[in-house]
């Protein structure tokens, strides 16, 4: 349901904001039965949405972690050293990642598979590798352009290289990490395993021609690729693409149902604002929380609708150098883990739905084939235009990505049966509530917003509070989520015209002395009546020129303060208005 119910302040009246429909009711006895009347509608409009709810799969949450090339140009002990120091930090990260159950998607390079198989007895790196596997998680190769020259030497080859050349890269990478999940395996007790079937990730950084790319994806049998050129999405909309799919050789960013792999989309790493893939990208946690908010405000209108099911899915990135002690990406992780937990994984809609999962990157691309079954021929995501901002062509909802790009999460708020959080944009607030149930719920916004407010419905993308706006004590969330901004209003323009005149002191006039008023009838200072006071507002703004039309001044000082005596020309002429009406 679109709109909000909104009781305004000092008065009893209570209004239904939306493109449609506008109640008035007075009489305290008329306004609670009505109330209950309008309440149980409203429960009984919530339970058929209910029965319509299309059921959703949760949204799948990865994490990657791989790691690139060390420096070829290190001594052997400074290779060494860098494999035992990218080992522990990656297992700090299991350290965190394994009380919350999170299936790790794990990349790695042939140089560190290298010294996994090296190690004797088995060490830290093969324990490591075992410790991915039985969490869950996926092991699959990553690598720029190095390839193994020989023994722990791994040189990179220059950008342009031959296909032939990029080839031997791959198949290096790809032999190397093969090799570590066996070692990894053998470890007692020892795990019988098909490694193809294990290894069937592939990330890369050459070739940098597309076609190529796809070519040796289909030679060397890799059906996923890597999150990473997709990224680019972020930089057209403020947000990374939330379905996987499969790429088009002409644009990675389109889709080619033929391709012979699926493309997993994710943002770059965690804890970092920097330009990835060539696109600046905010990472940071408070921009995290606020795409999370985003992806969650789709798939919940997809899920509390008849939309048919996708496969919704994102996450993060990240380097095993990223964490090492002391980095911003472990400050980031600490933070972000136990507040996905508490408002999305531990989330039940009222249909049932789950609202968020953690996956693999292999999970991901298995839930689309599954869901490719399911729907031959049918797109899952496609971008062609490659224009900034080309809205139609957004699969997914505007208002969602139109009101809350480039905000950042501030704050939780604490409301019963109500999600609700503060976000803030080059020092404007922002609040954006959803109903937690089926029942609707009034909140007061007043600690955050002392004057009045404007209401958008992020699935309607309607203004629900007028172009006056509305007080924000009194709120009522349904079904829609809101977001909810100050709004500058023109004390004592009435019409909103953006000038305080005639019209306005009509306005004013028309309802003096009511108690069932709002700021468009007058009631400039929200108090529920429209008295002296609001005159004197009116007064205290009236525009310079609006007075010399109404006296008939031709005045050619313009925007100048009024002199105390045309206030009490004002104030004459008010009283005379305000007589004729009573009469």
């Amino acid at each position: 349901m679109a709109g909000y119910l909104k009781k305004e302040k000092g008065n009893n009246k209570m209004e239904r904001l939306s493109s449609r429909w506008e109640y008035r009711w007075a009489g305290f006895w008329g306004q609670v039965y009505k109330r209950q009347v309008l309440l149980f509608v409203l429960l009984l409009v919530f339970f058929f949405e209910v029965i319509a709810w299309s059921d959703q799969a949760p949204i799948l949450l990865t994490f990657d972690l791989h790691v690139d090339p060390v420096n070829n140009g290190f001594p052997a002990a400074g290779k060494a050293g860098a494999f035992q120091e990218r080992t522990e930090w990656m297992q700090w990260v299991l350290d965190q990642t394994e009380p919350y159950a999170i299936p790790m998607s794990f990349l790695s390079g042939g140089w560190y598979m290298e010294r996994v198989v090296s190690e004797e007895p088995p060490g830290g790196g093969a324990v490591l590798v075992r410790r991915m596997y039985e969490t869950g998680g996926q092991i699959g190769s990553h690598h720029h352009k190095e390839f193994r020259a020989s023994s722990f030497n791994w040189p990179s080859m220059e950008s342009d290289a031959s296909l032939p050349e990029v080839r031997k890269q791959w198949e290096d990478n790809i032999n190397w990490v093969d090799a570590g999940i066996q070692k990894a395996l053998e470890l007692d007790p020892p795990v019988t395993a098909d490694i193809n079937g294990i290894n069937r990730i592939k990330g890369a950084h050459s070739p940098q021609d597309e076609s190529d790319y796809h070519q040796l994806m289909t030679e060397f049998g890799f059906d996923v690729r890597e999150p990473g050129p997709e990224e680019d999405y972020y930089g057209y909309f403020g947000h990374h693409i939330w379905h996987p799919y499969r790429p088009s050789a002409a644009n990675y960013l389109g889709e080619d149902l033929s391709a012979s792999f699926v493309q997993v989309p994710s943002g770059p790493v965690i804890g970092y604002e920097t330009i990835h893939h060539g696109t600046l990208q905010d990472m940071r946690p408070a921009s995290m929380k606020r795409q999370l908010l985003q992806i969650y405000l789709n798939w919940r209108h997809a899920n509390h609708t008849d939309a048919g099911s996708k496969v919704w899915t994102w996450g993060w990135g990240s380097h095993a150098t990223d964490f090492e002690p002391s980095s911003v990406s472990r400050a980031a992780l600490v933070e972000m883990l136990p507040w996905i937990e508490n408002h999305f994984r531990n989330r039940i809609e009222p249909n049932s739905a789950s609202v968020l999962q953690y996956a693999t990157h292999l999970d991901v691309a298995d839930a689309y084939l599954s869901w490719e079954t399911e729907n031959p021929g049918v797109s899952s995501f496609t971008f062609d235009s490659l224009i900034v901002e080309d809205w139609t062509t957004y699969p997914w909802l505007q208002p969602v990505a139109k009101e809350m790009q480039d905000y950042l999460w501030h704050s939780d708020l604490d409301m019963a049966d109500v999600s609700a959080f503060k976000l803030e944009r080059d020092g404007s607030d922002a609040v954006l509530l959803y109903n937690d149930g089926m029942t609707p719920v009034a909140v007061d916004l007043e600690f955050i917003f002392p004057g009045r407010i404007q209401v958008i419905g992020l699935q309607s993308g309607a203004v629900l509070s007028g172009t006056t706006g509305v007080l924000p004590d009194g709120l009522l969330v349904m079904d829609e989520p809101l977001w909810v901004t100050a709004i500058d209003l023109l004390l004592g323009d009435a019409n909103g015209d953006g000038v305080i005149g005639v019209a306005d002191l009509g306005i004013l006039g028309a309802n003096y002395g009511m108690t069932d008023v709002i700021f468009s009838d007058g009631d400039f200072n929200g108090d529920g009546v429209v008295d002296i006071a609001d005159l004197g507002v009116l007064g205290a703004y009236w525009s310079s020129s609006s007075l010399s039309d109404m006296l008939g001044m031709q005045d050619t000082e313009q925007n100048v303060s009024i002199p105390e005596p045309a206030i009490l020309s004002l104030f004459t002429i008010s009283m005379l208005v305000i007589a004729s009406r009573r009469r």
